[in-house]
């Protein structure tokens, strides 16, 4: 059993690109032995592109069932494989395929010798599309690494967050097929992160550069005998052309997200927090916070409202639901907890690999359970520890705005007399977030 300093040392020595590494590894493989169309509704997806490069625009009927998706995923695909010839492509459906049956066959799709290596026409397509998802899963893996690393100033951690990802053999499944999923998973990933970024505290001596950011307000309590002076002072220094350039990144990220996929509208209500938190913490004016709202979501309207203009033209709502009613079976039956707990089941299963025919062994999956448990305990026995050090960290968070004079206040009222107590506090109040550090 080797020592543990080397294991250390090895395990040090390690770096993103070898995760990244590793997973394209993963993922390529997984590309070539998982047969064209048998992914999560890889057809559809692999049609809905082909349509495109056919008739040169988006489908507008149920006809293709993923037509009621955003286009971008399926906008890249076609730029990659235009110049390929896939007018020969025929769906063949397994007449033999049955999800239940344990003897009946579990392929969808009947696969012939068009698909053989070395690929050509639409084979060869479906796998170069198949490598942009590839692709794009490695960009999720490093943006998640550079999120955790934002956060917490850890990079070890950042990259053992990133492994953990990446090992996932659900990702790794998924990445390596044709989904806007991928594009969705990379563009939220990348938001993260430049939220993150955002929000990430700035010291006191450092020179700020995003738009209204403030220094710290430092607010000194002397002791003269029977009198208690308060003295605060403040300096401002502001500048614009960093937040300008991340206001414009935020909105293309937006941008994009919402072409990929309509769940990343969740996106605008959490960077609309992010944004009002991070003028609260970096002290903005009313008029900056204005203005970099109006260039986040004022550039990523420019680039999506065509997209929902179109659904409203031509469906009557902005989301093109008739279509999506279309496309899709409706449940016409109350989910009961018997439904319930199905669908939780089976959520919990595709997360770590579920699929039609494909599945990790009942054993591999029990210890994944066990591992999941131990996690939530572990989360749950640190949870009064974490609240109780996030809320003396409350007022370390003013320390890094306009409030830190705030956050000094308050702890040195609590070593005054009441008169001088009512000063700092009625000091504090004037800044933003002093009524609850005072409070407090």
């Amino acid at each position: 059993m080797p020592h543990p300093a080397p294991l250390s040392r090895a395990f040090s020595r390690l770096r993103l690109w070898h995760l990244i590494a590793v997973f394209l590894v993963l993922g390529a493989w997984t590309s070539v032995v998982v047969p064209l169309g048998e992914g999560p509704d890889e057809l559809p997806h692999f049609t809905v592109t082909r349509y495109i490069i056919q008739h040169g625009r988006l489908p507008d009927t149920a006809a293709e069932h993923e037509s009621f998706q955003p286009p971008l995923y399926y906008l890249l695909s076609a730029a990659l494989t235009f110049w390929i010839d896939t007018s020969d492509f025929v769906a063949k459906t397994d007449a033999d395929y049955d999800p239940f049956a344990p003897d009946a066959s579990k392929m969808l799709l009947l696969h012939t010798r068009a698909e053989w290596f070395p690929y050509q026409g639409w084979a060869l397509a479906w796998h170069l599309m198949r490598l942009l998802s590839l692709a794009m899963g490695a960009v999720t893996i490093a943006a998640i690494g550079a999120t955790v690393s934002t956060l917490t100033a850890d990079r070890r951690l950042g990259f053992w967050c990133a492994a953990l990802v990446a090992a996932l053999p659900g990702f790794i499944f998924m990445s390596a097929l044709v989904s806007n999923d991928n594009l969705a998973a990379l563009l939220a990933a990348l938001l993260c992160w430049r939220i993150a970024v955002l929000l990430r505290p700035v010291s006191p001596d450092t020179q700020v550069t995003s738009p209204g950011m403030a220094s710290s307000l430092p607010l000194v309590v002397e002791d003269h005998g029977r009198s208690q002076i308060v003295r605060a002072a403040m300096q401002t220094r502001s500048g614009g052309v960093a937040g300008e350039t991340e206001g414009l990144l935020l909105g293309l990220l937006l941008g994009l997200a919402l072409l990929s996929k309509t769940s990343m509208l969740a996106f605008v209500a959490t960077l609309g927090v992010a944004l009002l938190i991070a003028g609260f913490r970096q002290r903005w004016t009313w008029l900056a916070w204005l203005r970099v709202n109006a260039r986040v979501f004022g550039f990523a309207l420019l680039l999506s409202g065509w997209y929902f203009a179109r659904n409203y033209l031509l469906y009557g709502d902005w989301l093109a639901w008739p279509l999506v009613l279309a496309a899709n079976e409706v449940r016409v039956l109350p989910l009961t907890l018997r439904d319930w707990l199905h669908v939780a089941g089976q959520a919990y299963r595709s997360f770590w690999l579920e699929w039609i025919g494909i599945a990790l062994d009942p054993a591999v999956q029990l210890v994944l359970a066990l591992i999941s448990t131990l996690a939530l305990l572990g989360i749950a026995r640190s949870a009064p520890a974490t609240l109780r050090s996030r809320s003396r960290a409350l007022l370390e968070v003013f320390d890094h705005g306009r409030p830190a004079s705030c956050a000094r206040a308050i702890r040195a009222a609590r070593g005054i007399r009441p008169a001088a107590q009512d000063i700092v506090v009625r000091a504090a109040m004037q800044q933003p977030g002093g009524l609850l550090l005072a409070v407090l």
